[in-house]
């Protein structure tokens, strides 16, 4: 085998042993947010927040989305304020402490109504961890488990969502990617649990206070009170890794040599 043959062989095999892509752990932290919007960007992906809460009924049965009010609080995290706070007169089946807007109704909280906030993201991510900055701890009152859905279905489901019940959403391809009991007993940093165990992929999260409509985990509800402060996952865009783009750079180099190789018998 000629030395040139032998060599593009070499390399070919190094290539295929080598030529493997990773896949980027990110997290976003939603320390730093105006009211109303938060955007945050991480290693090219942007993360967006939107507030929603069963409101849209008027105290029927508290299962229909509606836009909310998204609340920024730093280092504890994000919280929601739903459109009972407009109310003047409390009716039956609302959120009557809404209004006032102080602890702990401020927080994402499934008290009367079901509070969430809409995770968006410029690519597809496996979502692995969620991390609260409130409360730092369960009380005898209050607790802290929470719901996560993947969107799996077709269509843009930040417009979507208006309107929908419970038995809309899963039908248009809203997934339980798990329940998480205590996340403020959780160890680690300001409390982070590990979530999504069904390993979904998705551009859109939603992330709220534990929701025992879809399916239930026989946990108490209606007292559930948390903050998200960031949270983490996975690219799952394939990127290659320093030593396949090395090798590529070698692969190119060697291609050239060949040519003038030929190009000088």
């Amino acid at each position: 085998m000629r030395t040139s043959n032998r060599f593009a062989c070499i390399l070919g095999i190094a290539l295929v042993a080598f030529g493997t892509s990773a896949f980027a752990a990110i997290s976003w932290n939603f320390t730093s947010c105006p009211d109303a919007t938060c955007t945050q960007t991480t290693s090219t992906i942007t993360a967006k927040a939107y507030a929603w809460s069963t409101t849209a009924n008027n105290g029927g049965t508290n299962n229909a989305m509606e836009t909310a009010y998204l609340r920024s609080y730093g280092s504890s995290g994000l919280g929601v304020t739903n459109r009972d706070q407009q109310v003047g007169t409390c009716s039956s089946g609302e959120d009557c402490g809404e209004a006032d807007g102080t602890a702990p109704e401020h927080a994402v909280d499934n008290n009367d109504r079901q509070d969430s906030i809409l995770f968006t993201f410029s690519e597809a991510i496996k979502l692995t961890q969620v991390t609260i900055g409130w409360p730092a701890s369960n009380t005898t009152s209050n607790d802290s488990d929470i719901t996560v859905l993947a969107y799996k279905g077709l269509g843009t489901p930040t417009t979507e969502l208006n309107g929908q019940t419970t038995g809309a959403m899963s039908a248009a391809g809203w997934k339980l990617a798990g329940h998480y009991s205590d996340v403020a007993d959780e160890t680690g940093p300001n409390n982070t649990a590990d979530v999504n165990a069904p390993a979904y992929e998705s551009k859109y999260w939603l992330i709220g206070a534990y929701n025992s409509a879809f399916s239930t985990a026989g946990w108490s509800t209606g007292n559930d009170y948390v903050k998200f402060l960031v949270l983490a996952g996975t690219q799952t865009t394939q990127v290659p890794e320093p030593s396949t783009l090395l090798l590529f750079g070698i692969a190119a180099m060697a291609g050239l040599w060949r040519r003038r190789q030929y190009a000088h018998r």
